[in-house]
């Protein structure tokens, strides 16, 4: 059941801005090793915000300074009804202003609704963006859509070479715990996915395999580690990695 994974000592290193190959340490590899295990919290279907109260008190200041305009300040009859005067435009305007921040309210919900049907009924390029999204706050890896197609999707992981001092099976476990990140991430962003192909890349193929929703969904992930869920939960089509 199982493949080995082919280091890449002698692959380039991806470089930081001035030039230096970005190369996880020890430490770093410790540290992401069981990001995997964290929660990974589905998308849900978003809520337009309530609309905002109009400010009546803003709104009959306005039209308090407009009714008394020109009106003397001892004409006490005459601004008392400048003032009803005033109230009466104030309601009238803080019910048109409410209807209208109700109704782009409404708006906003269908075009939300509209996105989330395409994202849940699995649009190419709605899950391609979700996906993208959600795959900037994935430390040490580079994530990539390569195929959306009904409810599977194909992804590429590639993360740096790394030291050579670094352990192989430690290596193992952070290559298999990127896939699951990346895997995770992928099936939290797009809830109606059902499977998912990824591929962990450093120049050259280390990994490779498939794996189903369901199948995530039955693993307690405090309780194994990566290398071992991916050999329970994997469905590989034959490919042997050397």
């Amino acid at each position: 059941m199982g493949f080995t994974i082919k280091p890449a000592p002698g692959a380039r290193a991806r470089t930081a801005p001035s030039g230096e190959p970005v190369l996880p340490s020890a430490g770093a590899l410790l540290r992401i090793l069981h990001r995997y295990r964290a929660e990974f919290p589905p998308a849900e279907r978003p809520v337009a915000p309530a609309p905002a109260l109009p400010d009546r008190v803003a709104i009959y200041r306005y039209f308090e300074q407009e009714a008394l305009a020109g009106v003397g300040r001892f004409r006490w009859y005459e601004r008392d009804a400048a003032r009803l005067q005033a109230g009466a435009w104030c309601e009238a305007e803080v019910s048109r202003r409410w209807f209208l921040a109700q109704e782009r309210q409404v708006h906003q919900q269908q075009e939300l609704d509209r996105k989330w049907h395409l994202l849940i009924g699995n649009d190419p390029e709605t899950v391609r963006q979700a996906l993208a999204a959600a795959f900037e706050d994935i430390e040490a890896a580079a994530c990539a859509v390569v195929r959306v197609k009904g409810a599977e999707v194909t992804l590429t992981v590639t993360i740096p070479p790394v030291s050579a001092a670094i352990p192989g099976d430690v290596y193992r476990q952070f290559v298999h715990g990127q896939a699951l990140v990346a895997l995770r991430t992928a099936f939290a962003a797009a809830p109606g996915l059902a499977a998912a192909r990824v591929t962990v890349l450093s120049n050259d193929p280390l990994a490779s395999f498939s794996v189903t929703r369901q199948a995530l969904d039955q693993i307690r992930w405090h309780a194994a580690d990566a290398t071992d869920i991916v050999d329970a939960v994997a469905r590989r089509k034959g490919e042997k990695l050397t």
